[in-house]
């Protein structure tokens, strides 16, 4: 019987920040568009994505990670497809309930 490796407790720290991060980010959305009468999808699109920008870039010169350059049209594909998968889901999120936007 082959034994199971053990689970590093960084992984298991760092997937649990994901997904503790991400449900948080779906309700701090839904109180924006429901509680705040905020209507504009894009631009809460556009703060996000600055926002993670700057994280990125503050966890690249702590040396969280190290960055590493590649063609940008070996990329260009996946970033538009990311774009339009991160606006179509805050498009949805200001119109349906969090319950159905989880489903």
């Amino acid at each position: 019987m082959e034994r199971i490796k053990s689970i590093d407790p960084y992984t298991t720290f760092v997937i649990a920040g994901n997904v503790v991060s991400s449900i948080g980010i779906v309700f701090a959305n839904k109180l924006v568009f429901k509680n705040f009468g905020w209507n504009f999808g894009t631009t809460l699109t556009f703060v996000h994505f600055t926002i993670t920008f700057l994280g990125l870039v503050i966890c690249a010169k702590l040396g969280v990670f190290m960055v590493k350059t590649i063609p940008i049209r070996s990329v260009l594909p996946m970033s538009f497809a990311f774009c339009g998968f991160v606006v179509l889901n805050n498009l949805s999120l200001q119109y349906n309930s969090v319950g159905f936007y989880q489903a």
